[in-house]
């Protein structure tokens, strides 16, 4: 059995202005996306910003998110990915005594498409796995960032040493097949695959998933998850329908900068006080802002 069903919102790290961590708005986030039916997050990812934050703060991140989802009864995927294995051992290590129910990181970046191999990344994997106890590891696949995507062979290589679940952000719908079918060959009914971007909600769920990852998910959570409930309800023409003015929402959010970065305005506007970005990254301009909500305004059914 997989661990993570349904969408999993891929949560912002809520700062103060002095770039220390807004627990308050950590909790605030988590509330505003219980109440719309959300039982699972992917915390300190590249929505939450993780390169920006040091090891402390990453773990103080953990740590709020984590206990916060166990008081409202949800799961945490934390990503611990980084540089260093020293570090990756470190955040995982510590994700597992505060709860965690799954670590998920990518392949240590920077020297990732010049002087590290597949053995490397492997070493590494190991590493994690070999420093933790209970707690499931995963994989986060995101080439984009890291310039390394991960194959369906060197999939079957991490199975092989242990890792239980894949946050995929690089396969279209027929790699993400070929993905699927190395996890079925090998018959890990408890392996998690989740594909990484809304754009794949509809594709994923009908070749079989049984979660994916939206980040999307924080600025329009009914209209998300109304995707989902048909889905499971094989009302595929509903379905369809949400997920088109979900695509477009998606287009407006990133029209002025980073989707993570609008997801602070569209929230802070909503009422839900989720503070602010940490430097290098800056929010968005107040033109942008009015004109990104009279945007989103034009969505009857956009809350």
């Amino acid at each position: 059995m997989v661990k993570f069903k349904g969408i999993i919102p891929a949560i912002i790290t809520p700062f103060n202005e002095d770039g220390s961590i807004f627990k308050e708005g950590i909790k605030n986030e988590l509330d505003y996306l219980y109440k719309f039916g959300y039982r699972n997050v992917f915390a300190c990812g590249s929505y939450g910003s993780f390169p920006v934050m040091n090891v402390e703060q990453r773990e103080t991140v953990a740590k709020c998110v984590i206990d916060h989802c166990q008081h409202l009864g949800m799961k945490t995927i934390i990503q611990i990915g980084s540089t260093s294995t020293y570090d990756g051992v470190r955040l995982a290590q510590h994700a597992e005594f505060c709860g965690a129910n799954a670590v998920s990181s990518v392949v240590p970046f920077y020297y990732s498409n010049t002087i590290y191999t597949e053995d490397d990344f492997l070493r590494y994997y190991e590493e994690i796995i070999k420093s933790v106890d209970i707690v499931d590891v995963h994989c986060y696949n995101n080439p984009n960032t890291t310039g390394f995507n991960v194959s369906p062979n060197f999939l079957k290589r991490l199975i092989d040493i242990g890792i239980t679940g894949i946050k995929d952000g690089g396969s279209d719908m027929a790699k993400m097949l070929e993905m699927l079918n190395v996890i079925r060959e090998k018959k890990y009914d408890f392996f998690d695959y989740y594909p990484s971007s809304t754009s794949s909600l509809i594709t994923g769920f009908l070749l079989g998933v049984q979660s994916c990852i939206s980040g999307v998910a924080l600025s329009c959570p009914k209209l998300v998850m109304d995707i989902y409930n048909n889905m499971m309800n094989t009302n595929i023409p509903l379905a369809l329908c949400s997920y088109q003015k979900v695509m477009k929402i998606r287009s407006i959010l990133g029209a002025k900068s980073g989707r993570a970065i609008t997801a602070y305005d569209v929230l802070n506007t909503k009422g839900i006080d989720v503070g602010t970005c940490k430097a290098p990254w800056q929010r968005l301009k107040q033109d942008d802002v009015i004109w990104l909500l009279k945007e989103l305004e034009k969505f009857e059914d956009y809350e």
